[in-house]
């Protein structure tokens, strides 16, 4: 499989007006050469420069196909085993020309072994977005979020990924108030991917695809309560391996101090009637019905 990384791509005319994209192979058998054709749209970006990647060795390359729409490398080892696994063939820097979006299309990929017999490949095309972030539409982003067995409702991060138009990305972190109590000041509109990574209780994982669309009349989620009891809290479900955790702190409170799991200093019975109650819960069942 050839395909791009990062993809969906962006350019900033208003930031570096430059952006790197590696052209990726996966799960290659026995590669020894390749000869790639990557197709955009030159209203939009230009190629600025390429560089051949690490995943062949002692390579040879052929870079005289050049185009104002495409950029073909031909590149092959000398003298050297065949290549298996993942990595990167050679990377293209583009620069911005106006704002909108480009495709970049792989229409040549063809991949040989060391024997000049051609592998079976596949390919995934991307996409190269060019913004002016000073043309978007920014908001506060509000949340009222809160722990499940905690008094305590700051310090909680809440991440919003890369939005899927515009690629920008934000981080906030609740403050210990009644009610909204977190806010990101400036917000671009546009789709974001929520995820949390708080300690002791189900977080909201890149997984469950909690998506918030943030319009330009409106930044406000609806509002969550992240469930508590999960003191091993890395696997996002609530099970044996919490209570029994949970329980062992009851002896040994020092031994592991995420089986306080309601931050209240101490590992009692409280802590144990949580796991209790979120018994057998995960991270996608907990919050199946929460729409942001």
């Amino acid at each position: 499989m050839i395909y791009f990384s990062p993809d969906p791509s962006y350019i900033y005319l208003d930031g570096t007006n430059q952006v790197t994209v590696n052209v990726m192979i996966r799960d290659a058998v026995d590669l020894n050469a390749f000869d790639v054709q990557v197709d955009f749209d030159p209203s939009k970006v230009t190629r600025v420069s390429y560089e051949v990647g690490d995943f062949l060795t002692e390579v040879s390359c052929i870079d005289r196909f050049v185009g104002p729409n495409y950029f073909r490398l031909v590149c092959t080892q000398l003298a050297q085993p065949g290549r298996y696994g993942t990595g990167t063939l050679f990377r293209i820097v583009f620069r911005g020309v106006a704002e909108g979006v480009s495709p970049l299309d792989l229409t040549e990929a063809n991949l040989s072994n060391g024997d000049g017999q051609s592998l079976p490949t596949e390919t995934t095309n991307g996409t190269l977005n060019v913004v002016n972030t000073g043309n978007l539409t920014y908001l506060p982003l509000i949340f009222n979020i809160a722990l499940q067995g905690q008094t305590n409702r700051g310090g909680i991060t809440l991440n919003l990924g890369r939005g899927l138009h515009y690629g920008l990305a934000y981080t906030g972190v609740s403050t210990n108030i009644p009610g909204e109590n977190l806010t990101i000041p400036s917000v671009a509109a546009d789709t974001y991917l929520l995820t949390t990574n708080q300690p002791r209780v189900l977080n909201i994982t890149a997984d469950l695809n909690k998506t918030a669309t943030i319009t330009s009349e409106d930044g406000t989620l609806t509002p969550l309560v992240l469930r508590g009891g999960n003191a091993v809290w890395t696997d996002n479900v609530i099970d044996i391996h919490d209570l029994t955790l949970v329980t062992g702190g009851y002896l040994d409170p020092a031994a592991n101090p995420n089986a306080d799991v309601n931050f209240d200093g101490v590992v009692n019975l409280i802590d144990a009637a949580i796991v209790a109650g979120n018994y057998g819960l995960s991270s996608q069942t907990a919050y199946a019905n929460w729409i942001p």
